[in-house]
């Protein structure tokens, strides 16, 4: 997966119009880029660091500001 591929799972997801599996698929397999594999790892911990305040969010307000920069740095990669 490239770095504009793993932007656009990230985005796709905060913004809630990702296909059923994307998210699933980019959270549980490794990536040959270790750049674009330690932002998935990231991705992976924020909703322990920063859980949702409400039922059905994957974390909170600042778990979400994170991921947006994690987008643009992604972005900056390419």
């Amino acid at each position: 997966m490239t770095p504009i591929e793993a932007a656009n799972v990230i985005e796709a997801f905060l913004a809630g119009t990702g296909a059923d599996w994307d998210w699933d698929d980019f959270m549980h397999a490794k990536i040959e880029d270790p750049r674009v594999d330690a932002i998935r790892q990231s991705c992976n911990e924020i909703d322990g660091i920063y859980p949702g305040q409400r039922a059905g969010e994957y974390c909170g307000p600042k778990g979400e500001v994170i991921m947006r920069a994690l987008v643009k740095e992604l972005r900056s990669m390419s």
